[in-house]
């Protein structure tokens, strides 16, 4: 039941010894693990997974979209705490690109997710 988290703290280790780029896939394993256990560290690997993927390099359109899908995952477990640190990554990432935060419906609002 605890392997996701355990496999969450140990990759904090992995970040010091190997490089970003070759150990971030290894917060993947951990949000899968933490998913098949109900683990609420799933949310955490995601966000830390995506956090890393657009401070290593990766092409921001691929970054978004992941974040994206976390966020909504997210809101739909109701895990706020990650959500408000998913934010501001999410509109570091779209003014990166060039685009606005601003949604184009309200369906779409990921980046105002407090006003149910």
């Amino acid at each position: 039941a605890h392997d996701g988290s355990i496999m969450f703290f140990s990759n904090h280790t992995k970040l010091y010894v190997e490089p970003m780029q070759s150990s971030i896939e290894c917060y993947l394993d951990a949000r899968k693990a933490s998913l098949k256990s109900g683990n609420p560290y799933a949310n955490a690997c995601a966000y830390v997974y995506n956090n890393l993927c657009l401070w290593s390099g990766k092409e921001l359109n691929a970054v978004v979209i992941a974040m994206k899908e976390a966020m909504k995952e997210t809101k739909y477990h109701k895990n706020f705490g990650v959500l408000a640190l998913m934010q501001p990554m999410l509109r570091i990432a779209l003014r990166l690109m060039g685009q606005s935060d601003a949604p184009a419906t309200q369906q779409d609002n990921l980046t105002n997710d407090f006003d149910e």
